[in-house]
């Protein structure tokens, strides 16, 4: 059973970047391979974005992983097993190499499900859309800050991101933009949204062409399987 996954090597593990993609080329096919460049002025919030915490500027994260370009390796597992839904070969790979380079500079997705929010946040793209694009192991510039971080540039490109999730439907109408998700939290950081001031609330704030909008999502139930 095959399976794409996802490394991040952070700045700060750049030096020890050679060993870990000559092992890395050993245990996994490589599929695609970038050297991400986020701006200066957004670096720490792109990083809070994507790990889902409040990471302040100057926090201890920022400092660990380093300030400036990583690469980010896209993998095949073509031998994945799954114990409690997780790779532990991914599992084995991120220990192995944080352990190398002496600190938590290599995020490494468990299953697919982290890879697909990894590359929503990443490169705007889903998991099946980047499956369907061509191999490539030589490094690719892509300088862009997380998807959404400077905002959206009109409401039909909100509408069409939110399509890509999984487990997110949307209703458009003339008077407002209501979304359901299984996981409310994940849409909202995906969509850089800003929650409402009242707690209970499901009204949040997005800026689409330099005016904020109000969106709403609702928790959406599972549906249950026959």
């Amino acid at each position: 059973m095959r399976g794409l996954y996802l490394f991040i090597i952070w700045h700060n593990a750049a030096k020890k970047e050679a060993a870990i993609m000559q092992n890395i080329n050993k245990r996994f096919e490589v599929f695609r391979t970038y050297e991400v460049n986020w701006s200066d002025k957004l670096f720490p919030v792109n990083l809070s974005r994507f790990y889902g915490k409040k990471l302040p500027k100057s926090c201890r994260k920022e400092k660990e992983v380093g300030f400036g370009a990583f690469k980010v390796v896209l993998v095949y597992d073509n031998k994945q097993r799954l114990t409690c839904g997780k790779n532990k070969k991914m599992i084995n790979a991120k220990a192995r190499y944080r352990k190398l380079c002496g600190g938590n500079v290599i995020h490494a997705s468990d299953n697919e499900a982290e890879t697909n929010e990894n590359l929503l946040f990443l490169f705007g793209k889903n998991i099946e859309e980047i499956k369907s694009e061509r191999k490539r192991t030589k490094p690719l510039a892509y300088k862009h800050d997380l998807v959404g971080a400077q905002g959206w540039k009109s409401q039909a490109e909100v509408i069409d991101f939110a399509r890509k999730i999984s487990g997110v439907e949307v209703c458009e109408s003339k008077q407002d933009y209501q979304f359901s998700a299984l996981d409310p939290f994940l849409l909202s950081r995906l969509l850089n949204a800003k929650k409402s001031k009242w707690p209970c609330s499901a009204k949040y704030f997005i800026m689409v062409n330099g005016k904020e909008l109000p969106i709403y999502i609702h928790k959406s139930k599972p549906q249950k399987t026959k």
